[in-house]
């Protein structure tokens, strides 16, 4: 026995739609189906286009001289965190509204 689901669909040229888990039960060989095609594009799998992290730059070489100027003291300033200091920005801090464990 199979169950199966009838469904309705809008063409009139669709007469039956089995999957492919029925056919050997009804003793239907899928053979002969064409898998590839002699005018296949056969792309060259050589070509390392693989993207690189980091590197998408935007605007001219001139335009990016201009933004690194401009923010240059803020990376530099940026440089002189210490690692291991705490985030002073109010928004960074986060709080965990906890149970009295001793309650």
């Amino acid at each position: 026995m199979h169950r199966f689901e009838i469904i309705e669909l809008d063409d009139d040229k669709t007469d039956v739609i089995q999957g492919f888990e029925i056919l050997p039960k009804l003793g239907i060989a899928l053979t002969g189906v064409a898998y590839n095609f002699d005018d296949n594009v056969i792309f060259d799998d050589s070509i390392n286009d693989a993207l690189i992290p980091n590197n998408s730059p935007a605007g001219t070489l001139e335009q990016q001289a201009h933004f690194i100027k401009d923010i240059q003291p803020l990376l530099n300033a940026n440089q002189r965190i210490l690692k291991h200091s705490f985030c002073t920005v109010p928004e960074s801090v986060i709080h965990l509204n906890t149970i009295d464990a001793s309650a």
